[in-house]
């Protein structure tokens, strides 16, 4: 079975052309995903759901050191990207932090 997979340049949410495009390739029985990119371009991980029946897969821009570059350029974001470890697991991110400094 054929599996079709569109590229957008935005986040999916408001572009309404391709989703009812994947919508009605669905309807039609072909397996459909639409890969855009996060809302965050440092999130640390890809955003994977569900729209209308349609796979929307948004990954991140900056990935590895390219994501750690640009959050040192705007300190407002490496606090927000660095809260959600901090409060998942404190003890592994005070290591880290720490592994960072020596």
């Amino acid at each position: 079975m054929t599996t079709v997979v569109a590229f957008v340049l935005n986040d999916v949410r408001f572009d309404s052309r391709v989703l009812r495009e994947a919508a009605a390739l669905t309807a039609a029985g072909f397996p459909t995903t639409v890969v855009g990119r996060t809302m965050d371009p440092y999130a640390p991980e890809p955003d994977r759901v569900v729209i209308d029946g349609v796979n929307v897969t948004r990954v991140p821009l900056a990935t590895g050191w390219r994501r750690w570059l640009g959050l040192a350029r705007n300190p407002r974001r490496a606090v927000h990207s660095l809260a959600r470890p901090a409060r998942q697991d404190p003890a592994t991110l005070a290591l880290g932090v720490l592994a960072a400094l020596v």
